[in-house]
């Protein structure tokens, strides 16, 4: 994946009327597999489940927006199902985090990733 750069607003406070709260989860597909191969799976021997957009076939992963009263977890997986077909299960990962209490990696479930948009103009 090549690297980008990414410029992070130094402070910022938004309303709920300026904001909204996506969810979802990175599916991934076991590859088939030599019946006599036991053990765990490795990293390679999934592939990424993608939806495609049909406005101009952008391949994306499944997502979408927070319920009232939702937990985050259920909106990735509840939205995954909608978009994909496919149940899924949240795991931990090794992800870096900021949180206080934390090394610099630790095991978790947390969300991994934001977007921030400029919310499209609106004309007077």
């Amino acid at each position: 994946m090549e690297a980008r750069s990414i410029k992070h607003p130094s402070t910022g406070a938004f309303t709920a009327e300026e904001f909204v709260i996506s969810a979802g989860c990175v599916p991934l597909m076991p590859l088939p597999r030599d019946p006599m191969k036991t053990g765990p799976r490795l990293p390679d021997e999934y592939t990424v489940i993608y939806i495609r957009k049909r406005r101009n076939g952008d391949k994306v992963l499944a997502k979408g927006r927070k319920d009232v009263g939702e937990a985050i977890p259920e909106t990735a997986t509840r939205e995954t199902f909608e978009e994909t077909g496919y149940k899924s299960t949240i795991i931990e990962l090794p992800t870096p985090s900021l949180a206080p209490g934390t090394k610099s990696t630790t095991m978790n479930k947390e969300p991994i990733g934001i977007t921030l948009k400029k919310p499209a103009s609106t004309a007077p």
